[in-house]
C-alpha cells in the first residue's frame, strides 16, 4: 500500500512538469493574441467606419494623447485612412478595453484637419 506522502519518481516529474506546460501554453496564448488581436480589431473598426487603412504603425514609447489612461494590455498605433469619399485623416488609435480586454478602438485626429 502506497501512503499518500511518498510519491515515485515518475509521479514526482508529472506534478512538477504538468504546471510548467500549462503556464508556458497561457502564455504562448496571451502572447499571440497581444500581437495579432490589436491589429485585427483596428481593422474590423475601419471595416465598420467606411474606412481604408493606409497606415497602422505600432508605438511603443511616444503615445500620442494616450500616455497616461493607458492600460498594459492595450496597444497604441499611429494611423493614417482613406474615407470613402478619398479624404485621409492621421490620428492615434488605442486598441483594446481595461487590461487589453475586449476590442475597443478610440481614435484621436489629428487637430490639423478638417
Amino acid at each position: 500500500m502506497c501512503s499518500m506522502g511518498a510519491m515515485t519518481q515518475n509521479e514526482w516529474v508529472l506534478v512538477s512538469i504538468v504546471p510548467f506546460v500549462l503556464v508556458c501554453l497561457v502564455v504562448a496564448v496571451v502572447l499571440a493574441r497581444r500581437t495579432t488581436g490589436p491589429a485585427a480589431a483596428l481593422a474590423a473598426w475601419a471595416r465598420e467606419h467606411g474606412l481604408e487603412i493606409l497606415e497602422a504603425n505600432r508605438r511603443y514609447f511616444f503615445r500620442g494623447s494616450f500616455r497616461l489612461p493607458r492600460s498594459a494590455g492595450q496597444s497604441i498605433y499611429r494611423i493614417r485612412v482613406r474615407d470613402e469619399d478619398g479624404g485621409e485623416r492621421s490620428g492615434i488609435a488605442r486598441v483594446g478595453g481595461f487590461f487589453g480586454l475586449g476590442k475597443e478602438v478610440r481614435v484621436v485626429w489629428d487637430r490639423s484637419q478638417p
